[in-house]
């Protein structure tokens, strides 16, 4: 497809290939993971096929180890060799800049912008570039009308989100062949939050690819929502024509999900007020529920999916 190829011009169909999806991803990881242990591993090695072959065998921590934290490993320097090669892009370290800002928690503009001391139609026009790239998106909440306002950015590739939260910040002491021990301990302590993230984004896909809820299947668009002061959330909401048709929420926590976590959802369903009438609610688990959820669940028609449904 370059200018000096003779079909330059030419082709007829310029497909986009993406990554493998978190289902697929499974057949690249070690035989027997556990449902958890392949969310686990997605979330920080991503579908790039060939990062998955990298990342080889073993158990998640020989993984962060060997083949992300250790200085000359295949995946130690590969967003910054990525970001590098992009054609167009003449000042790599104001992306690696955005790119880590956006990994740190400053998912705003202006946020970045302060952090960076750019101003902020530099920042903007990086993010624009960075989103035509495929490496950041923007999400809005969801709404059953539109998608507009306090809009974040997050970074595309769990491999990416992965490497520069835990990766970047330490590069120094990586370098000299130090640190591998003290970061994989901050990794070990942020995991379960870290990974909650991305099981949001499974269940999303899950929903909206392989599951055979109506509500989700039907939906005209899939996403979240939170309100504008940050103190409701909810992970996940479908939404068709004028009104939601599913909202649900996201745990991954190692104990069994409660009835408080279904008490929690109904009252960020309350404040959303209006076009929830007959929306479908859904709780999602790491490995499961409480038999009382499982009890009042059943009475009031609430779906529940854990870990193991998503690869089933």
């Amino acid at each position: 497809l370059s200018r000096e190829a003779p079909l330059h011009g030419r082709a007829s169909y310029r497909p986009t290939i993406g990554p493998l999806d978190y289902r697929d991803a499974r057949e690249l990881a070690p035989a027997g993971s556990s449902p958890q242990d392949l969310i686990e591993r997605y979330a920080v090695v991503g579908g790039t096929p060939q990062y998955q072959v990298w990342a080889g065998g073993g158990s998640l921590e020989r993984v962060v180890r060997e083949a992300i934290l250790s200085k000359g490993a295949p995946l130690y320097e590969e967003p910054l060799t990525l970001v590098r090669e992009e054609h167009g892009i003449r000042d790599p370290k104001s992306y690696f800049g955005v790119l880590a800002a956006i990994a740190s928690g400053r998912t705003r503009n202006s946020q970045i912008a302060s952090l960076l001391e750019l101003p902020s139609s530099n920042v903007a026009a990086t993010l624009d570039r960075l989103a035509d790239l495929g490496y950041v998106r923007e999400r809005t909440p969801l709404t059953p009308t539109a998608r507009g306002g306090r809009g974040h950015w997050q970074l595309s590739d769990p491999f990416f989100r992965f490497w520069f939260r835990r990766v970047a910040p330490n590069r120094s002491r990586l370098d000299r062949g130090e640190a591998i021990d003290v970061v994989w301990e901050q990794v070990a302590a942020d995991l379960d939050t870290y990974v909650g993230r991305i099981f949001e984004d499974v269940c999303r896909h899950w929903l909206a690819r392989y599951s055979e809820v109506d509500e989700a299947r039907s939906a005209s668009a899939i996403g979240s929502w939170w309100s504008r002061d940050g103190r409701h959330e909810i992970d996940i909401a479908c939404a068709d024509r004028d009104r939601y048709t599913l909202l649900g929420s996201c745990k991954w926590s190692r104990k069994a999900v409660g009835e408080d976590a279904l008490d929690a959802l109904l009252s960020s369903r309350d404040v959303i007020a209006g076009r929830t009438a007959g929306a479908q609610l859904a709780l999602f688990a790491r490995r499961g529920f409480t038999q009382s959820l499982r009890r009042r669940a059943s009475r009031e028609g609430v779906l529940l999916v854990c870990a193991t449904d998503l690869f089933e």
